[in-house]
């Protein structure tokens, strides 16, 4: 009798299937949703690798066009001072040809 009991305990009911059946659904999910978060983790590392490699490019550029444009800054520097000499300079002699006018002036002014 005791056996008889037991046996029946171990035998599959038709809730214990269903709950099976619901199990198994949730399993296949759970697998699904493991592959696609798998697809995902490997097209991110994939994508920060395409990010890293563009960023060490960038780099690379960065370090060729530091030396032109520092070389192009110094030149720029020693035009504008070239140019605010040139700039004195020429009020220097603006403020000369004022003084030489003034003086012909005066000489074609005075008399003879």
């Amino acid at each position: 009798q005791r056996f008889h009991e037991n046996f029946q305990l171990l035998r599959p009911t038709s809730q214990g299937d269903e709950d099976m059946r619901v199990l198994q659904d949730q399993l296949r999910e759970a697998l699904r949703l493991s592959s696609e978060l798998a697809t995902c983790t490997g097209q991110a590392i994939s994508g920060a690798r395409l990010a890293k490699d563009a960023m060490t490019v960038a780099r690379r550029n960065a370090e060729s066009i530091r030396q032109p444009l520092a070389l192009a800054e110094g030149q720029y520097s020693a035009a504008m001072a070239t140019l605010t000499s040139e700039s004195q300079l020429l009020s220097e002699e603006d403020e000369l040809l004022k003084e030489a006018a003034s003086l012909l002036r005066h000489q074609l002014q005075a008399p003879h």
